[in-house]
């Protein structure tokens, strides 16, 4: 068994360092820059500088996006500029900060956030009654931290069970509805040298899901942690004996769980609802894929979304603030919010753009597509605190010991636990 990529532990490791840094960033609300301080003078636009991630195809989605609200009215002037990967941009922002030209807003991992209101560095932002009743739970629950908002959802997605539907047919399988039914297909499977279920390299993100639907979220609402409970620790189990009977793959260095799925060797896999596209273009001859809820646990159905939500700086100008909101605004409008599901796989922001009728009819033509739907309305959102980055270090590292060190999940999450307590008591 080959160790887990160590550049993303690297990666995680040194979220956690910067989360660290912005101790020492001094910004306040006060702090100013050329880029965010830009008011409106003779009847010139003020500039809303949008540093964010996409490239490609979710680039091009995201310009039209900005353009449409360029033209919509005469007072901003948004100008998206892309900061490459994630972990790029936050790296960016962190040397924005020392320097005082942070941007005026910025696409940040949900989990993320906490550390920059730590540092007060993120302005409040606020929803009508309409848009939060318009907002499905979990994506809600992605933009608040202790009761206020401050972050608006922007590419959120869930997680799917994923069907080669050529080797579902072959061996004349339902679609599993529980784990438990991932093993008696497992045993089916095996002497073929196929596997049941094909996870990405580290199953942190099914796990948690498990752990969401046995009522023990990794951390709790009010900071307390649930590693150790026996529930997280049978879950985590059960993928490890999966795993060991055969009927079960986890990446190795090529990290997705996809691979599996495309060469044929497992029917089917739990992965973001972004990677439906991959899916569509990576595709052999004859193949083709479906989607479904995942698996249930404890009886419960549920998965845990990803959310890169989008932020307001503090050190924005008035005039800034209030374009940056009448942005955010204008994104979260039933069409402009499903086109950009349409053309960039996310999940759609709100009920209303779910329903909205060019996205139905997107629907219609990619079936693929429709669990997002069903999973997006039982979806759960990660519980927000402070020190999450270095918590997803330690969780990574723990899952890492039992796949590569034959550790227990008894030891690997008992241990991960007293971390966790740990990094709870120093982010209070």
């Amino acid at each position: 068994m080959r160790r887990l990529k160590k550049s993303w532990l690297r990666i995680f490791a040194a979220a956690a360092i910067f989360s660290l840094l912005f101790v020492f960033v001094g910004c306040s609300s006060n702090s100013s820059s050329s880029s965010t301080k830009k008011e409106t003078t003779s009847g010139k636009k003020v500039e809303i500088v949008f540093w964010h991630r996409m490239t490609g195809p979710w680039k091009t989605a995201l310009d039209q996006e900005i353009s449409d609200f360029n033209k919509s009215q005469d007072k901003y002037e948004v100008k998206g500029i892309t900061q490459g990967s994630i972990d790029q941009l936050k790296q960016k922002v962190m040397a924005a900060a020392r320097s005082k030209t942070l941007p005026t807003i910025t696409q940040l991992p949900y989990t993320s956030i906490p550390d920059y209101i730590k540092q007060g560095m993120l302005e409040e932002v606020s929803f009508t009654s309409d848009q939060k009743s318009d907002m499905y739970p979990a994506i809600l629950s992605s933009t608040q931290y202790q009761g206020k908002s401050y972050s608006v959802p922007f590419a959120d997605s869930t997680q799917l069970l994923f069907i080669n539907d050529q080797l579902a047919k072959k061996y004349n399988l339902e679609t599993p509805t529980s784990w438990e039914q991932v093993k008696t297909i497992g045993e089916q499977l095996k002497k073929d040298g196929i596997y049941a279920m094909s996870l990405d390299q580290s199953y942190d993100m099914p796990l948690e899901s498990m752990a969401n639907q046995a009522g023990y979220p990794y951390v709790t609402k009010d900071g307390k942690a649930n590693l150790s409970k026996p529930e997280v620790i049978a879950a985590a189990q059960m993928i490890l004996d999966l795993k060991k009977d055969g009927y079960l793959k986890t990446a190795a260095e090529d990290q997705y769980g996809s691979v599996a799925m495309l060469n044929n060797k497992a029917v089917y896999g739990i992965g973001s609802s972004a990677n439906i596209g991959e899916f569509k273009n990576r595709a052999k001859s004859g193949q083709t894929f479906s989607t479904a809820a995942i698996p249930s646990y404890k009886g419960k159905s549920g998965d845990v979304i990803s959310a890169n939500n989008l932020v307001l700086f503090k050190s924005a100008s008035a005039d800034q603030k209030k374009g940056a909101k009448e942005f955010f605004n204008f994104m979260l409008k039933p069409k402009q919010a499903a086109y950009w599901a349409e053309k960039s796989g996310y999940v759609p922001m709100t009920k209303s753009a779910m329903k909205y009728k060019t996205y139905q009819d997107y629907l219609a033509k990619n079936p693929s597509y429709k669990a997002v739907e069903t999973s997006i309305e039982n979806a759960y959102a990660s519980n927000q605190f402070a020190g999450y980055d270095n918590f997803r270090t330690k969780l990574l590292s723990a899952v890492d010991s039992t796949l590569t060190a034959n550790a227990s999940a008894d030891k690997a999450f008992t241990s991960l636990q007293t971390e966790t307590q740990q990094i709870l008591q120093q982010n209070k």
